[in-house]
């Protein structure tokens, strides 16, 4: 149960490959949930908001898509206490926002949770085209997260290949926005 173990761990395994690299995640999400660790973590570090972004980007990779909302989330709030003023809105890091706003779950269980989706991919856009003026450093972000691309299309969005799939949603002002 203790957090620096979790944490410490958690990271080093994390950078493995397969069954290590998942159990890596699994002891990082761990640190975040006070019933797993004592003390939780605390959120005044700025390296949860590093640790908290890149959990969402694993899951996000892994197609786990209610994990990487979560943490990406979260990592969001996280970057408008930690995050660089120089890559930020008011809603917080602008690579971050770009995930969000093309995180969705490729094949949703349901109808509802499809429309959800889609709602809060729109969220997300529209709250990020709303500002004015931002830009991403290419190597600014390639020395903020372990592994990224100095490319912020590689890095900062998901794919929409699957967002053909949402037939109830009126997909081409989603895909425009996306470019």
């Amino acid at each position: 149960q203790n957090l620096e173990a979790h944490f410490m761990l958690g990271w080093s395994l994390a950078h493995s490959r397969g069954v290590a690299q998942e159990r890596g995640f699994q002891l990082l999400e761990a640190s975040f949930d006070p019933a797993a660790v004592s003390p939780s973590i605390d959120f005044r570090f700025p390296q949860t908001l590093l640790a908290a972004a890149t959990i969402g980007r694993y899951r996000s990779q892994r197609r786990e898509f209610a994990q990487a909302r979560k943490f990406t989330r979260l990592a969001l709030e996280l970057s408008k206490q930690h995050g660089n003023p120089a890559h930020m809105t008011e809603d917080g890091d602008i690579c971050i926002q770009m995930q969000l706003a093309t995180m969705f779950d490729y094949f949703p269980n349901s109808t509802d949770a499809a429309d959800n989706a889609i709602a809060d991919i729109q969220h997300h856009a529209y709250r990020l085209l709303a500002h004015q003026n931002w830009t991403i450093d290419d190597h600014y972000l390639s020395q903020l997260f372990t592994g990224a691309d100095p490319d912020p299309y590689v890095h900062c969005m998901l794919s929409l290949f699957t967002l053909s799939f949402y037939y109830r949603a009126d997909v081409a002002p989603i895909a425009s926005n996306n470019y």
